[in-house]
């Protein structure tokens, strides 16, 4: 290798090596719902649907995000249905909040109206994170949000939207976009990737802490 082409290559290693790092500066958060915007449609896996009328994540020109899928619950008399996805929150995880987007058709029935909710699963109990009775209708997308979920921090839970109609004037209850986020603690086990001028493939350098200096050290000469 010439000696010119040394300092392009090493720039290079080190301008990939920073840029390609998986994490960026604080503040920055993780995503741990998988097909929130129910994008693949029905069955929309790892989504799993309860109910007795037919998958609950359908085609319908309801999508706030614009792909043709929402999920939809009531609709119909006596319905018990849930629309579920099993996650987890690593344990030191800061910042945790949930938040979807929501139309409801409420059908005026002032006696018992149907109720919508949504609930947190875990081995200790079921936590209640959001609920609404239909008694008006919410007739444009509107953004439930920043709803805590720090205390489940540390846990594995099943994310479980509900929706119970009663025998008469059933509502229905249209969901999109759900998220949950969080912020890295201070030590949580992180990957830095880095690119291989030679390869161009990736390559990681696990075990940095959250809040951690990282250095890169060794011979160019080895990486490339």
């Amino acid at each position: 290798m010439s000696k010119q082409r040394w300092p392009i290559l090493v720039g290079w290693f080190l301008f990939a090596a920073i840029s390609m790092l998986s994490f960026a500066a604080s503040g920055a958060t993780i995503e741990i719902v998988r097909n929130g915007g129910f994008e693949s449609g029905p069955p929309a896996a790892p989504w799993q649907s309860f109910t007795s009328r037919g998958p609950l994540v359908t085609p319908s020109g309801e999508s706030n995000s614009g792909n043709g899928f929402v999920a939809r619950l009531g609709g119909s008399n006596s319905e018990d249905d849930r629309l579920i996805q099993d996650l987890a929150l690593p344990f030191g995880a800061q910042s945790a909040t949930l938040s979807f987007r929501y139309k409801l058709k409420a059908t005026g029935n002032g006696k018992a109206p149907d109720r919508f909710s949504v609930v947190a699963e875990t081995v200790a109990g079921n936590i209640e994170l959001w609920s609404v009775l239909a008694t008006s209708s919410v007739t444009s997308w509107v953004t439930a949000g920043n709803l805590s979920m720090n205390a489940l921090a540390g846990q594995a839970f099943r994310l479980s939207f509900s929706g119970l109609t009663d025998k008469d004037q059933p509502s229905t209850f249209w969901i999109d976009d759900v998220s949950v986020r969080y912020e890295p603690g201070q030590g949580q086990e992180r990957t830095v990737a880095f690119l291989n001028p030679r390869t161009g493939c990736l390559g990681g350098i696990g075990g940095a802490g959250g809040g951690q200096e990282i250095s890169i050290s060794g011979s160019v000469a080895a990486a490339i």
